[in-house]
C-alpha cells in the first residue's frame, strides 16, 4: 500500500441519500430489474408499484441513459476481449443493476463497492423482483464505509495479479479529495493493463460545464498522476456513433476510459520477491562460479607439479 501504507479514509453520508419512494433507475423491460430507470448518478431503482400494480411512469435523464448505455458495452466489450479477466469492481451508488442485468464472463466475482444501508435496501428490493445474479457468478459487497477499502477488498479475495475491471458512476464523491482517494486505492490495487471507466462531474474536474477540452486536459493529469492514462469522450460524439439523438444542454459529466500502466502493489512485491531470489541466484552461481575458477586452478597447478616431478 502506498503512501507509507496509511489507510484509505473516505468522507460518507451517502446512505443518508436513499429517500423511500423517490429512487429511479435504469429501465429493461421483461428484466426483473425492470424498476430501474436513469437518474443523475447513475442506475437506481423506481418506487413500488401502484395499488394497482403499474410501475409510475418516471422522466428519464436522456444523458445518463446515454452514459449507463456507454458504460455498459465498453464494459462487456472489455470483458471478453481482456485475457482471464474475472473480477469486476462497481462504485457505485449501491443501487446498481449492473449486477444482474449485464452477462458476465463465467465465473466471476463482481464486487460491489458502495453505501451499505442503501445496498443492502437495493439488495431486498431485487430480489423480491426476483433478479438473480448469472450462473457460477458471485456478488460480494464492500461497504464504502470501510476505513481501509483495500484491505477490506483484499479480504474478500480480490487479487492484485489478476486482471481485473473498475467502473466508477454514481459513487457519492463530495470532494474532489476523495475522487483522488478513490483513484488512489485503485491504482494500488488494479494490475498493469486493467481498465478503469465511468462518468464524474465535471466540477470535480475544476473545469466548466461542457468545456471538454479543458476536461480532457484536466484528466489526463489527474489520471496519469495516479498511473493511469485517460480518454475523456465527448456526450455528443457517442450518441452520433450509437445513431442516437444527442442529449440537450451543456453536459454537466464526462465520461472516461482509462488504462492502468503502472504495477499494483501486490506485482511490485512479487516482483520484489523474485528480484531477492534472483539475487540469491546470483549470489550462488557466483559462488558456483568462484569454486570452478579455483577448482581448474588446483587442476593446473596440480598437472604442473606432476610434470615436474615427471
Amino acid at each position: 500500500m502506498r503512501r507509507g501504507g496509511e489507510a484509505l479514509h473516505l468522507p460518507l453520508s451517502a446512505g443518508r441519500r436513499l429517500r423511500s419512494g423517490k429512487e429511479v433507475g435504469e429501465s429493461r423491460p421483461n428484466d426483473p430489474c425492470y424498476r430501474c430507470q436513469a437518474w443523475p448518478r447513475g442506475p437506481r431503482f423506481a418506487p413500488p408499484s401502484s395499488s394497482q400494480g403499474r410501475v409510475p411512469s418516471i422522466p428519464r435523464d436522456p444523458s445518463t441513459r446515454l452514459a449507463t448505455k456507454f458504460l455498459d458495452d465498453k464494459l462487456l466489450s472489455l470483458a471478453s476481449s481482456m485475457d482471464k479477466v474475472r473480477q469486476i469492481v462497481l462504485l457505485t451508488d449501491g443501487m446498481d443493476t449492473r449486477p444482474y442485468r449485464l452477462s458476465w464472463p463465467q465465473p466471476s466475482i463482481i464486487y460491489d463497492v458502495s453505501p451499505e444501508s442503501v445496498f443492502k435496501v437495493a439488495s431486498q428490493r431485487l430480489k423480491g423482483a426476483g433478479a438473480k445474479i448469472s450462473r457460477n457468478c458471485m456478488l460480494v459487497h464492500v461497504p464504502l464505509e470501510s476505513s481501509d477499502l483495500q484491505a477490506i477488498l483484499c479480504e474478500k479475495g480480490f487479487k492484485g495479479d489478476k486482471p481485473s475491471l473498475w467502473v466508477l458512476q454514481g459513487l457519492p464523491l463530495l470532494t474532489s479529495t476523495g475522487l483522488n482517494d478513490i483513484l488512489f486505492a485503485i491504482s494500488n490495487l488494479a494490475m498493469k493493463g486493467s481498465f478503469l471507466i465511468g462518468e464524474l462531474p465535471l466540477c470535480f474536474l475544476g473545469t466548466e460545464i461542457g468545456d471538454m477540452p479543458a476536461a480532457q486536459k484536466y484528466m489526463e493529469k489527474l489520471f496519469i498522476s495516479h498511473g493511469f492514462r485517460a480518454d475523456a469522450f465527448d456526450y455528443g460524439e457517442i450518441a452520433k456513433n450509437m445513431l442516437l439523438e444527442p442529449p440537450s444542454g451543456a453536459y454537466k459529466n464526462v465520461l472516461f476510459i482509462a488504462e492502468q500502466l503502472r504495477l499494483s502493489d501486490s506485482q511490485r512485491e512479487c516482483w520484489q520477491v523474485c528480484g531477492m531470489i534472483q539475487q540469491l541466484d546470483n549470489k550462488d552461481a557466483q559462488k558456483m562460479e568462484s569454486w570452478w575458477m579455483h577448482f581448474e586452478r588446483m587442476e593446473e597447478e596440480g598437472d604442473e607439479e606432476g610434470f615436474e616431478e615427471l
